[in-house]
């Protein structure tokens, strides 16, 4: 039971292991207690992390997403001040049928929905859909995924206290 909980890709939970193993939820619970079975998978999720280098490649990606991103707020900003500047011409320009400016309206507001989609979808405002849609597509955010998170924080975290005691020295 033990391996199982630890080597599995998908941790499964103490009611899947005694149903599986024919064995009381309180005996398997106490078992995990007792020898330490999320120690156990934490410690062999994060070997797997080092061993491909996980830090290293996360600390790459987010200088080159960060990068993306700081273009993408520029791109934005710009696309979201020339579109202020036609609105307001639409709105101040008496001299066009009033169907012409609704249909110019019309237009905009789909301008705005796609500059503020792209945003989102780059994760300039709210929160990144890509990692939103992995972690919580019912609503509840999958357990192995916070897992994963929270053993590459303590990576990183780890890498940059060592980073900061060697630039003291």
């Amino acid at each position: 039971m033990r391996d199982a909980f630890v080597t599995r890709e998908s941790r499964p939970t103490y009611d899947e292991l005694a149903m599986e193993f024919n064995a009381p939820v309180t005996t398997v619970r106490a078992a995990a207690l007792d020898e330490g079975w999320p120690m156990l998978r934490a410690n062999k999720v994060n070997a797997a992390l080092e061993a491909v280098n996980a830090g290293e490649q996360i600390l790459t990606a987010l200088k080159s997403s960060r990068a993306i991103v700081s273009a993408g707020e520029n791109v934005g900003i710009i696309a979201l001040q020339k579109i202020t500047q036609l609105l307001e011409d639409v709105i101040n320009d008496k001299d066009k049928a009033v169907s012409t400016r609704a249909n110019n309206l019309n237009t905009i507001s789909f301008a705005i929905s796609n500059v503020a989609k792209a945003m989102k979808d780059l994760g300039i405002v709210g929160f990144a859909k890509g990692l939103q849609d992995e972690g919580a597509p019912n609503g509840k955010w999958r357990p192995e995924l916070l897992q994963q998170i929270n053993v590459t924080v303590q990576n990183l975290t780890k890498q940059a206290t060592r980073e900061v005691k060697e630039s003291q020295i």
